[in-house]
């Protein structure tokens, strides 16, 4: 099982921090090429595209990675049935963006939501099928769609720099990109002879989309938590504010990829073992995942709080240090934020749809009334507060609802631990810049150095687990 989720966990890994690091570069791309406004209109559209785009999935995708990870012989079944409600799903999605667009009072933003709303189209099957590979734990194919879209991305938002296009040759490049993936995740599926069939039966569409709405419900989540706030912030103050704001959520969303990658990796796996009943190997993954993220998430959450300012300056440029206070209360979240994914694996892995749904609803309406009670206020400050209310209170509900079913072995003593080496980080990164014998880069270095070195000494890691574990990553 180890050697598995290992091998699987490196094939995601390697993806998505490729495609991290390319969403960042682009990033990087469009604040100086695009001004502060027209940054901000692109993020606006974006944004609201992807609210929109709720009804894309349903909770589908992450019903066939739970059931076929269970019961493999249900594979082809899901992917005729689902694949063709996830069709008819992906033209309604696309068409509910266009016709939002028209809304719009420029011209400009009108062609800039129909362009999104064809890439949308494409991006909900292809999520599907990368969620059929996820299921069949063949994570290098997610990866490999993964991989191409964000690459071929990258180098035409380049290409466009060069051309001297403008910003709606930026959106055809995104579609173009989610265009390709969608044929290469067709390819592979061709290449397994998996059989995709166009079938209409509503009957069957009802049975899925009951069976799904606890997974709908955390799809609508994601979305929601990923793309209201920027939606609110742009209907309520304007581009200018969305623009500073999505600078900073950038950083705060691209300290999260370990997290999801734990998390893609994890879902089949927790699936596979209590469908098993084998509650006492999914409560070591629990334990162990609990461990390793938190010891990561800590760190890169006091970077980010001490060196906010530079970082945007040195990324995003002068124009958006401005919000450095708002990533330091995004930074803030970090840590639940790594803790949500994998407890979101926990809780999904179980088929209590009533308590799920209800747990869901209820986190989403909160998050929505946080952000109409503050962004009106604060504007973009009350965005980033209601984001760090919203992920912990929801983490925290996650916590005690998977504890019926599962419950970690991590002692108090352990969170001491980590909370010593977390005071000890926080005291060099202040303190180290200030010294005569360090610039920022180094003393960040040194005192990350310190930081992993007091987890060993203290005990928290075990020197021959975390040898035996990196071992396996590397060369299973």
């Amino acid at each position: 099982m180890v050697p598995l989720l290992l091998r699987n966990t490196r094939f995601i890994a390697v993806a998505e921090t490729i495609r991290v690091a390319t969403g960042l570069i682009g990033t990087l791309v469009l604040v100086r090429y695009l001004s502060l406004e027209q940054f901000g209109l692109f993020s606006f559209v974006i944004a609201t595209a992807g609210l929109l785009g709720v009804v894309n999935d349903l909770g589908l995708s992450t019903l066939t990675v739970r059931d076929v990870s269970q019961n493999p012989v249900h594979l082809q079944h899901y992917l005729t049935h689902v694949g063709s409600l996830e069709l008819l799903l992906s033209i309604a999605t696309a068409g509910l963006i266009t016709l939002f667009g028209l809304t719009a009072e420029t011209s400009g933003a009108r062609l800039l939501f129909l362009i999104f709303g064809v890439r949308a189209g494409f991006d909900g099957m292809t999520f599907y099928y990368r969620a059929v590979f996820r299921a069949l734990e063949v994570m290098q194919y997610d990866a490999l769609v993964t991989v191409i879209e964000a690459l071929l991305r990258t180098i035409g938002l380049f290409l466009i720099v060069l051309t001297t296009g403008g910003i709606f040759a930026v959106a055809l490049v995104y579609t173009s990109a989610s265009i390709i993936s969608f044929g290469v995740a067709v390819w592979i599926l061709w290449r397994f002879r998996l059989q995709v069939k166009l079938v209409i039966a509503p009957t069957e569409f009802a049975k899925l989309i009951k069976h799904a709405l606890p997974f709908a419900a955390q799809t609508a989540l994601n979305i929601i938590y990923d793309r209201a706030d920027a939606t609110l912030i742009g209907f309520f103050v304007g581009p200018t504010a969305t623009g500073l704001y999505s600078a900073a959520y950038r950083l705060f969303a691209t300290s999260l990829f370990l997290a999801r990658i734990v998390g893609l990796s994890t879902l089949p796996r927790f699936a596979a073992t209590i469908g098993a009943q084998d509650f006492i190997a999914a409560e070591k993954l629990l334990t162990k995942s609990i461990k390793y993220l938190a010891a990561i998430a800590l760190p890169i959450s006091l970077i980010l709080i001490v060196h906010a300012p530079l970082l945007l300056h040195l990324i995003f440029g002068p124009a958006y240090t401005s919000a450095s206070l708002i990533t330091v209360i995004l930074a803030v979240g970090i840590v639940p934020g790594f803790l949500r994914m994998i407890y979101a694996s926990v809780s999904l892995s179980f088929n209590k749809e009533g308590v799920q749904i209800l747990l869901l609803s209820a986190s989403v309406a909160l998050y929505i009334l946080l952000n109409l009670i503050f962004i009106p206020l604060f504007e973009q400050i009350g965005a980033a507060v209601a984001n760090t209310l919203f992920i912990s209170g929801y983490t925290f509900a996650l916590f005690v609802y998977s504890r019926q079913f599962l419950r970690s072995t991590a002692t108090f003593a352990e969170l001491g631990k980590l909370a010593i080496s977390g005071l000890l980080l926080l005291v060099c990164l202040v303190w180290l810049p200030h010294t005569a014998y360090m610039d920022t880069a180094l003393s960040g270095i040194a005192a990350l150095l310190m930081y992993f070195a007091a987890l060993t000494l203290t005990g928290y890691f075990s020197i021959a687990e975390l040898n035996a574990t990196l071992r396996r990553f590397v060369w299973n």
